[in-house]
């Protein structure tokens, strides 16, 4: 015989335990986010400081052409990379006022190469003329450098930003095995 009494339904346990390890798991996914977009954030942050300070850096360089107009229209900016800076002859400094504006302008490619292998990592420089038929009067700079943290990217130069790969110097190469090679593009006009 049946019995009129509804069957007694067993409680189920443990699910309290499995909404706490969800929750556990959605929360640990939470922080691993966040700290990926921290270092992101850090990474992204010392980009845009190099970047700011090569900028600064062509500024400078433009200044100093103009204010060397012959040494610029002599041709005496130009240069493709080097290892080490550039050798100077004579130091021309404001209380030196005899340079020749070639003088000069070896003083200020030194003094400019300098800062830049001082303020960017593995730094590096190219300048060529820009074609005077146009009438402009300008060159075309870049500047190179190796972002070490970047390793994953190495020796593959953005094609839009970086001279071609065949008039790199060797050095740059060489180097760009052990980093990413990151370059800026500027047209400076004087």
């Amino acid at each position: 015989m049946r019995s009129l009494c509804p069957p007694q339904h067993r409680h189920q346990q443990g699910v309290s335990l499995i909404e706490v390890l969800v929750a556990i798991l959605v929360i640990a996914l939470g922080i691993l986010t966040m700290l990926a977009m921290q270092i992101n954030s850090t990474k992204l942050t010392k980009t845009s400081e190099v970047r700011a300070m090569g900028a600064l850096l062509v500024s400078d360089l433009a200044d100093r052409m103009r204010a060397n107009r012959t040494g610029f229209e002599a041709g005496e900016y130009t240069f493709t990379e080097t290892t080490s800076a550039p050798t100077i002859t004579k130091t021309c400094t404001a209380s030196n006022s005899n340079c020749t504006p070639a003088e000069m302008a070896a003083q200020d490619k030194f003094d400019w190469l300098t800062n830049i292998r001082d303020s960017l990592p593995t730094g590096t420089a190219r300048i060529s003329a820009v074609d005077t038929a146009s009438g402009k009067n300008g060159v075309d700079v870049w500047l190179i450098w190796l972002d070490p943290k970047e390793a994953s990217d190495a020796g593959t130069p953005s094609p839009s930003t970086c001279p071609p790969q065949d008039e790199l110097a060797d050095s740059v190469k060489t180097a760009s095995l052990s980093g990413a090679l990151r370059c800026m593009y500027f047209r400076i006009n004087v």
